[in-house]
């Protein structure tokens, strides 16, 4: 079985090809729809986001599953994201993924009172939370 670094490098590599592909493909159809001055600043960011694609910054491991913690930028915000990896079936697998809460980015962790946002842990599972 290929190692947690291994397989979470592979997703990355993939997930970029796949907002690249995804761009191409939708190009003619925002140039016939969308004004240029509309899409400018999203191509803009698009640019960006290619100079410098989402990269991990951290792992924890623990006997349950692995935690991978990454980096990446929306425009000049910087973004973390901290995905839960285990196994099933022999095979690695994304089962959770979070962000750095967008209120307290994650000091809500050391605060008394705690962030009424993401509960005082400093991430958010938007996909969870919202079903």
């Amino acid at each position: 079985m290929e190692s947690a670094q291994k397989f979470f490098d592979s997703y990355l590599r993939e997930k970029e090809a796949l907002h690249n592909q995804q761009r191409r493909l939708s190009e003619s159809f925002n140039q016939k729809y969308y004004a240029e001055v509309y899409m400018k600043p999203l191509l803009d960011l698009f640019a960006l986001r290619q100079q410098h694609p989402e990269e991990v910054s951290a792992t924890e491991f623990s006997d349950e599953a692995t935690r991978i913690i990454t980096i990446s930028w929306f425009g000049k915000i910087q973004q973390r994201s901290r995905y839960h990896l285990r196994v099933l079936d022999n095979q690695w697998e994304i089962f959770k993924k979070e962000a750095e809460c967008p209120l307290c980015h994650g000091k809500s962790l050391n605060d008394k009172q705690g962030c009424n946002f993401c509960g005082g842990v400093g991430w958010k599972d938007f996909h969870h939370d919202a079903t």
